[in-house]
């Protein structure tokens, strides 16, 4: 070997490890920017960096390519061939339920809802448990995803916890009401313990089921100041 060769072969090696290290940044901030994208400010972001897994596109795009792109996320991922045995949605009927009877809801609870997505989300701020039928004090967002036909597909409801303790209940409070009507969860990963949520940043609680027409997701999430808890329900087909 040369000497320039010998020459240019560490300058290479510094290359290589720098874009690893900046990548590996790159990978801890997106996912640490994940709780800020599912709020107010961040969901129009979300919309174009994840659009096509997540079910609550904000970019303006035809209703059928949003529903065929919320379609397409739930299919990269494996589905089983049978049926879900019942349907958790906060009391919604997914695939039954209307923009009306949504709007309908809404308005009996005095919520502050707004339509986005060209009217094919709406997104509800300071929801109360009891409005959702579900336990406990903490009030959250809430965000429902309607077809083009105007059928309710998709609803996310997220809570910001202060404490890992807290965060870790939920996340075996919702682990348990699922099992019991779905059973045995498909996908889980982390411990629903205060000393596993706490134990790092981005430290996750998650379970999930996939049936052939119905998807279901459940976290807690360490995000650093504090814990998010989600519940996701979907319509598959």
């Amino acid at each position: 070997m040369t000497a320039s060769a010998l020459a240019t072969e560490p300058r290479r090696s510094r290359r290589l490890v720098r874009a690893l290290a900046i990548a590996g940044l790159l990978l801890v901030g997106l996912v640490a920017f994940g709780g800020y994208l599912h709020t107010p400010r961040g969901r129009p972001l979300l919309g174009r960096l994840l659009g096509k897994s997540c079910p609550f596109v904000i970019t303006p795009v035809d209703p059928l390519v949003a529903e065929s792109m919320r379609k397409k996320g739930l299919s990269d991922g494996r589905l089983l061939a049978s049926d879900a045995p019942a349907r958790p949605c906060f009391g919604f009927a997914l695939g039954v339920a209307r923009r009306a009877d949504v709007d309908a809801w809404a308005a009996s609870r005095q919520l502050n809802c707004t339509p986005e997505s060209a009217g094919a989300s709406l997104a509800c701020d300071d929801v109360a448990p009891d409005a959702l039928g579900e336990p406990g004090d903490e009030r959250g967002a809430l965000y429902l995803r309607f077809d083009p036909d105007g059928r309710l597909v998709a609803v996310l409801r997220m809570l910001r916890v202060p404490d890992a303790a807290r965060a870790a209940v939920i996340a075996a409070r919702d682990r348990a009401a699922l099992e019991q009507k779905l059973g045995t969860a498909h996908l889980a990963s982390g411990d629903a313990t205060a000393a596993f949520l706490q134990s790092g940043g981005l430290r996750q609680v998650r379970v999930e089921w996939r049936f052939a027409d119905y998807v279901a997701r459940a976290s807690s999430t360490n995000m650093g100041d504090y814990f998010s808890t989600t519940e996701e329900f979907q319509l598959a087909r």
